[in-house]
């Protein structure tokens, strides 16, 4: 008889479960077991179930394709009032159960949401981030505790938004030094050189310091020069690869060829634990820079060599300008090539210069240049016409120009002359000499006076031998 009343009992719990199941359609529950105990998770006798999603948003500056760590959460409390002390909840990423005071704590990584069911409609719930992270801050505008009310219409959200900012790096371990090497002479008194130290930023170069080593006979690493100070006061706001130069100032100490290398290294900043502060990931020598790094100790050394040489003056050079005279004597009289007179004007200034051939009808003129003379020279060379009669001058003008420039410490000149290089300075001149004598005629008397004067000197003659006759011996 009590078996029968004990399943009487049993059927009429379950049929008043199926009704009020049925009543209440749009309600959600669900049994867990816990300590052999049954636990609901909302109290039937109040409205319909609605919903809490909780988002976190992180913003950072390293692009699309930055992947956050996957230990990078936050935790959530969320607080609802102590009617749901001790309630199981039920989320999308499992069941969480409220404690004494009817709060419990989520974790969400970044970029993620949960969703909360089982909240009853008009229950007012306060949402608070709680998670304390190195570099992570919320958004401007957005409260660290939300505070806000279930509604009928499919519930409530609380959107968190973190700005990820790491602190700047400064390098405190990584040291840069070089020295200056002078070849060809000794260090003097007053030899100084300088050097610049330059960054990359937003695609410019941009001055960082300068160094500066002087002789110092006091002083053995007088040659030595230190710009770790400025590289380590340099701030590194932003993850990437971040490119360096050191180059040295030309300065104007007498024939030194200064070292006109540029010299290239870089160093990459990382952040792939997102833990607050940039970390270096790597320092790379690129180009006439060396590099070392110390495990030990955490230090990168990085160590430039420039060098410099003291080239002396080269040695004075001399261009020949020769000039080759030719006299075509065409008549019945000759003359030679001497004494013609050859004009050698420069273009550039004007000055002119006389040649006077000797008589192999050559001239010769000696144009020194020097070491500062390196450029380019034109010259005119042309005839002086002058007043000899029967003598055609020449109207040959030659246009020279001539080079003047270093290789291997050597000055060399290279010659051209009416636009067509040439291998020699010899400049040809050819005039003509026209002169015809005129014949005597019969009875000119142009030539009276020379036969009388020849008669004259014979009579002279006869008198001067007839007394040398009739003189004694003695004399």
């Amino acid at each position: 008889m009590n078996r029968i009343r004990s399943k009487k009992s049993i059927m009429m719990i379950l049929a008043l479960v199926l009704i009020i199941s049925s009543a209440v359609q749009s309600t959600l529950a669900f049994i867990v077991t816990q300590t052999d105990s049954i636990v609901n998770i909302f109290n039937p006798t109040k409205s319909p179930v609605s919903s809490l999603v909780i988002s976190k948003t992180v913003e950072h500056p390293y692009g699309d394709d930055y992947v956050i760590p996957a230990d990078i959460t936050f935790d959530f409390k969320v607080e609802l009032g102590s009617a749901y002390s001790g309630t199981t909840l039920l989320t999308d990423k499992g069941v969480v159960q409220c404690d004494s005071d009817g709060s419990f704590v989520v974790t969400l990584a970044a970029n993620s949401a949960i969703g909360i069911d089982g909240i009853v409609e008009g229950t007012e719930v306060k949402v608070t981030e709680i998670t304390t992270r190195n570099g992570f801050a919320l958004k401007e505008g957005i409260e660290s505790t939300q505070t806000l009310s279930i509604l009928p219409d499919g519930g409530a959200r609380a959107d968190f938004i973190n700005v990820y900012t790491p602190s700047t790096l400064t390098l405190d371990n990584v040291f840069l030094e070089g020295e200056k090497q002078l070849e060809g002479r000794d260090w003097a008194e007053g030899d100084f050189f300088e050097f610049l130290l330059e960054a990359s930023v937003d695609g410019e170069w941009t001055e960082l310091a300068t160094a500066k080593v002087e002789y110092d006979a006091a002083n053995a690493d007088y040659n030595k020069f230190n710009l770790s100070a400025a590289l380590q006061e340099f701030e590194f706001g932003n993850i990437g690869d971040y490119s360096f130069r050191i180059s040295e100032i030309e300065g104007d100490l007498e024939n030194v060829d200064y070292d006109k290398t540029v010299n290239y290294f870089a160093i990459s900043v990382s952040d792939d634990d997102m833990d607050g502060k940039l970390e270096i990931a790597s320092v790379e020598a690129k180009q006439n820079v060396t590099s070392a790094y110390d495990e030990e100790n955490d230090i990168y050394e990085l160590y430039v060599v420039f060098n410099n040489t003291f080239v002396p003056d080269p040695e004075d050079i001399s261009v020949t300008v020769t000039v080759d005279k030719t006299v075509n004597n065409t008549g019945d009289k000759e003359i030679g090539p001497e004494g013609f007179v050859f004009l050698l004007e420069s273009v550039e200034s004007g000055e002119t210069l006389e040649l006077v051939t000797d008589k192999n009808g050559a001239a010769k003129l000696d144009i020194v240049f020097t070491h500062e003379d390196i450029g380019e020279y034109s010259y005119k060379l042309s005839e002086k016409k002058g007043n000899v009669v029967g003598v055609t001058y020449s109207d040959t003008v030659y246009e020279i120009v001539i080079s003047v420039d270093v290789v291997d410490n050597t000055l060399v000149a290279d010659i051209t002359v009416n636009g067509e290089a040439a291998e020699d300075s010899v400049f040809e001149f050819t005039n003509v000499y026209h002169v015809v004598e005129e014949p005597i005629e019969p009875g000119d008397k142009s030539m009276i006076g020379f036969y009388i004067a020849m008669a004259t000197m014979a009579l002279i003659g006869a008198v001067l031998l007839a007394v040398a006759k009739r003189m004694p011996a003695e004399y």
